[in-house]
């Protein structure tokens, strides 16, 4: 049951701000001191894992973003959503968003063949599980209570 509310979850950081730029951090430390995310005898391997990663990483959080939209829910995180959406990728994972930065995070990484990206990723979890999903999930009870709380039973936060 939706409820009105103007209230907003207040994120520690904008997700898409927190993965460009522990990506951008990642390339530049790999600037500074080369650490290859693969040797070069799988270049081309890495060049295609990495094309797939970013297109499956987009293409998921675009399908995430088309099955907010059939049900009303504004993607942007400052908007009070009217309902949860839960079909779709949200079927699968509570957060399919997160889950294609983490694929385009990852395949951006490959493609650059940056090792510090993959080896930044730990922090950058950590840092979204408590600076965004917690709070995100905080939210989605209060507005949502046991409507939500019914969802996080049956679906993984992640897979």
């Amino acid at each position: 049951m939706a409820h009105e509310s103007h209230e907003v979850v207040e994120h520690a950081a904008p997700p898409p701000l927190v993965f460009a730029g522990a990506l951008g951090l990642g390339i530049l430390l790999d600037r500074i001191h080369h650490v290859p995310a693969l040797p070069a005898v799988f270049t081309p391997l890495r060049r295609v894992v990495g094309v797939l990663a970013v297109a499956a990483g987009m293409g998921i959080a675009l399908w995430s973003v088309l099955s907010m939209r059939r049900v009303g829910v504004n993607p942007a995180p400052h908007a009070a959503p009217p309902a949860l959406a839960v079909e779709g990728p949200y079927r699968f994972s509570r957060n399919p968003i997160y889950l294609g930065m983490v694929l385009t995070y990852l395949g951006g990484g490959l493609l650059r063949n940056a090792g510090w990206a993959p080896l930044l990723l730990p922090g950058v979890l950590t840092f979204m599980r408590r600076g965004v999903i917690e709070r995100e999930e905080l939210y989605l009870t209060r507005r949502f209570g046991d409507d939500y709380l019914r969802y996080a039973a049956r679906v993984r936060r992640w897979l």
